[in-house]
């Protein structure tokens, strides 16, 4: 059976189809539908007033497709997740809307923003919709992309009519031939022989990748090309039978790599430990005034606004930690963190703005995160704009010296704060992120803080002080990395 899901799958890869089809006991499929979707199609319903849910948690597959006609020839106005078939295709409907001439609109429900480009893979799902429901007699006038829109801002109850951005993609889906595709997906899965297997930044995501790369003999050990950083021809290297760094050296394509990656590979293979630039790292600390403030945000980010002065998606600082260094080297530690119910922009503000004083340098890791987060507060808090401009105005960014290549080991492979910590740090316990309880990266930071209205007392404290330890490693961790730049270039 052909489900809307495989036919955009099939477009992306055919080999997902064939690897599917032939290999079900050991390939499962797990695509499933994220909580941000959910959330997002459930709220869209209401978009049309009063509507019907062919509910398939209560039918089997042909009892959703019997409900599903029953209502339409009882002219139902609104049916969400109406179920056809036709053939071996089958097909849910997010929203299925009546017309007064008794035709039909399809509404297709994404929980992402509008950017001005449509995804094609969005109107290829739409354009198999059409063809099934179609090829189920029933007339389908217009097809519908339903969108977040990322200008919206939420102030009081949600308006869902400007909430969602609704496109008419009946122009879009001419040139899709449905019908050719779908009798290319049924032969294709057909084939005896496993199709030959071409790598492409498609498999990014795949969940097959690991076992196309297996099949390609692409071992994901230290000198295997897919450790290249941000190369987005790595998958042209492989594909052209470069497999290891072993195979790119003393290429033409070695000379094509950016900095960072070219030094990857020349300390895997000449065994080398480490190179600095002296004098660019110190002209990178001469930029940093006393006191020093090493600062960090957590943020979480929801699809739906929750709270007022807030977009789809817009990221909602809950959390900070600041370690301040004065010119004798001591250290103190301020933080900040958000209650878990209220919105805590305003008390993290109010805040930031006493602990962060008025002169010495702000140090943060990417700090282009921070500043324009900041840059949001200003917009929601005008009255503290200047303050927070004049904030802007002192931070440098820690991730220079790894980014620009000012600092290498041959430990590195990224140049994040949690590749670049372990890779000056390997044997300090102390600063190893996996040695923290519940906590130990920014996803599971935020989902923690989102959890904390659903806990008892006893394990809001525990996640709390798991929080505040997280957070706190992350400022910690720019003082350990300041203090060895300065310590190598004395």
């Amino acid at each position: 059976m052909l489900t809307k899901t495989k036919f955009v799958e099939f477009m992306k890869c055919n080999n997902i189809s064939w690897l599917e089809e032939n290999y079900k006991a050991i390939l499962n499929d797990d695509n499933k539908n994220t909580s941000d979707g959910i959330l997002v199609g459930n709220l869209a319903r209401n978009l049309f007033g009063d509507y019907v849910l062919i509910d398939s948690s209560k039918y089997d597959q042909n009892e959703l497709v019997r409900e599903t006609k029953k209502h339409i020839e009882d002219l139902t106005n609104v049916i969400c997740e109406a179920t056809f078939k036709y053939k071996d295709l089958l097909c849910k409907v997010d929203i299925l809307k009546r017309n007064p001439d008794n035709t039909y609109n399809i509404y297709e429900v994404k929980a992402s923003t509008y950017t001005g480009k449509l995804d094609k893979n969005y109107l290829l799902d739409i354009a198999y919709q059409k063809y099934v429901v179609t090829n189920s007699l029933v007339d389908v006038k217009d097809t519908y992309l339903v969108l977040l829109n990322p200008k919206y801002i939420k102030n009081g109850e949600l308006e869902l009519n400007k909430l969602f951005k609704i496109i008419n993609v009946n122009e879009y889906l001419t040139s899709i031939k449905v019908d050719k595709y779908i009798y290319e997906y049924f032969k294709y899965i057909k084939e005896t022989d496993e199709p030959k297997i071409e790598v492409g930044s498609k498999c990014n995501d795949c969940k097959y990748n690991e076992y196309c790369f297996e099949k390609l003999n692409i071992k994901n050990d230290n000198n295997s090309i897919l450790k290249l950083y941000n190369c987005r021809k790595k998958y042209d290297y492989i594909n052209e039978g470069i497999l290891t760094f072993e195979d790119i050296y003393n290429t033409k394509y070695f000379d094509d790599l950016n900095e960072f990656n070219q030094r990857i590979i020349d300390f895997y293979i000449n065994k080398k430990d480490i190179y600095y630039d002296k004098n660019r790292i110190k002209e990178f600390l001469s930029n940093i005034k006393f006191p020093i403030y090493f600062f960090d945000f957590e943020t979480y980010q929801m699809p739906i606004p929750e709270f007022d002065n807030s977009k789809p998606y817009q990221q909602i600082p809950f959390q900070y930690s600041l370690h301040i260094m004065d010119s004798d080297y001591n250290l103190i530690h301020k933080e900040f963190l958000g209650d878990g119910i209220t919105d805590p922009r305003l008390a993290l503000k109010n805040q930031m703005i006493k602990d962060l004083g008025e002169s010495g340098t702000i140090i943060a890791y990417n700090h282009s995160f921070e500043k324009t987060r900041i840059k949001e507060l200003m917009d929601i808090f005008p009255e503290d704009r200047l303050v927070l401009e004049k904030i802007n105005e002192r931070f440098i960014d820690l991730a220079d010296p790894f980014q620009k290549c000012m600092y290498y080991n041959h430990l590195m492979r990224r140049t994040s704060i949690k590749d670049v910590l372990p890779s000056i740090f390997p044997t300090d316990p102390t600063l190893d992120y996996h040695n923290l309880e519940n906590v130990h990266k920014g996803d599971e930071a935020s989902n923690a803080y989102l959890n904390l209205k659903n806990l008892d007392e006893e394990n809001k404290v525990i996640i709390r002080n798991s929080l505040l330890k997280y957070c706190c490693l992350d400022t910690y961790a720019m003082v350990k990395i300041y203090l060895y730049l300065i310590d190598i270039v004395k």
